[in-house]
């Protein structure tokens, strides 16, 4: 009887430590602000005509239309955008 009751013991005790070295050690979300994007700083600097630049008022396009953003450079055209207020990002691909 007595080496069930230390057994028993032993087995809460491993129980609580292995359960509380878990929640240590767990990982924890953290959102942190962005401050800025190195790609589209050293594009800015490579490119610094870009940084004033926007897209004029010129036509408008049949919708639907389709851009894959497979161009060069950071910003969509101004072909078929008005705007430059969006960062194209050719590193992040999507595999279909």
């Amino acid at each position: 009887m007595r080496r069930l009751t230390i057994l028993v013991k032993n087995l809460f005790v491993m129980t609580v430590l292995i359960l509380s070295a878990s929640n240590a050690m767990a990982q924890h979300e953290l959102l942190t602000p962005m401050y800025g994007n190195p790609k589209l700083k050293a594009y800015l600097l490579e490119h610094p005509a870009s940084a004033n630049k926007i897209g004029a008022l010129i036509d408008t396009v049949d919708l639907p239309f389709v851009d894959d953003f497979s161009y060069g450079g950071v910003y969509p055209t101004a072909d078929l955008w008005t705007d430059n207020y969006v960062f194209v990002n050719s590193q992040f691909l999507v595999i279909q």
